[in-house]
């Protein structure tokens, strides 16, 4: 299991090794017998059932809790505790995390097969992750930078999780924002400008899709638009998906926009 983590300047790539299992409960399962409480008069007229044995634990869970605490002890962890720090990137991680860069602004990104990207990598990052259909996946990373110099950019993984490219895939916009939640249900990626009349653009992060070269402005944005931070969808009802927008100001709104249908 893989999570991305970012930075102003440096993406790292975090992975989870070990797992923790706090306050973990034993398996515990129950054989009832049925006794009587007073003898009977005669014998029965078939032998009692022995009860049986086993080195095993049960298969299935027990149906009430255990009368016993379970002796593995609770810890709760709190912001903070439980780190330790990486040497050679110098960062704080979590226990039982590993860690490793995989970008740094300003600088050319190393592919798997030893090459490097023409493109240097942006700065300002903000972003998430998208599945493709091969396996792979790609890391959407907005840039906040102003002046027309922000955008959206992709920094493409092979199932294996080895690096084999990285390429523009937005540019001319401002203060891209988004990564709070800018995944639509269709697996596109949302990215909202942070200026005043800020546009929310869609951007398609599958390089066999024939959208994937033409990102699309939406109807969140433009002459009404607002200094956006992110968005989110409630896609329950899959004819009308709702999207929530949010500003980045102190006396800014929160937008509610139900689209006609899925998809680009």
């Amino acid at each position: 299991m893989m999570m991305i983590a970012i930075g102003c300047f440096a993406a790292f790539l975090i992975v989870l090794g070990e797992s923790i299992l706090v306050g973990k409960r034993k398996n515990q399962s129950f054989l009832a017998i049925p006794v009587t409480m007073e003898p009977s008069s005669s014998p029965s007229s078939t032998p009692s059932t022995s009860p049986t044995t086993t080195n095993f634990p049960s298969l299935q869970p027990t149906s009430s809790p255990s009368a016993f605490p379970s002796a593995a002890p609770f810890v709760l962890f709190t912001y903070g505790e439980s780190l330790y720090t990486d040497n050679d990137l110098g960062i704080q991680i979590s226990v039982g995390l590993t860690a490793r860069q995989i970008a740094q602004s300003g600088s050319r990104v190393r592919y798997a097969n030893g090459e490097r990207s023409s493109r240097r990598y942006h700065g300002m990052m903000d972003g998430g992750v998208a599945q493709l259909p091969d396996g792979g996946y790609t890391y959407l990373s907005n840039a906040e930078e102003p002046d027309g110099d922000g955008g959206v950019y992709g920094l493409y993984f092979n199932k294996d999780g080895k690096i084999i490219d990285y390429k523009a895939l937005l540019t001319g916009t401002s203060r891209n924002c988004g990564g709070g939640g800018g995944m639509s249900p269709w697996n596109t990626w949302i990215s909202c400008e942070e200026v005043g009349g800020g546009q929310c653009w869609q951007v398609e992060p599958n390089p066999d899709s024939p959208n994937h070269n033409s990102p699309k402005a939406t109807l969140l944005g433009g002459r009404n638009g607002g200094e956006y931070e992110t968005v989110a969808v409630d896609n329950t009802n899959e004819s009308k998906p709702v999207f929530f927008v949010t500003e980045d100001l102190s006396d800014g709104e929160l937008r509610r926009f139900e689209a006609d249908g899925n998809g680009w």
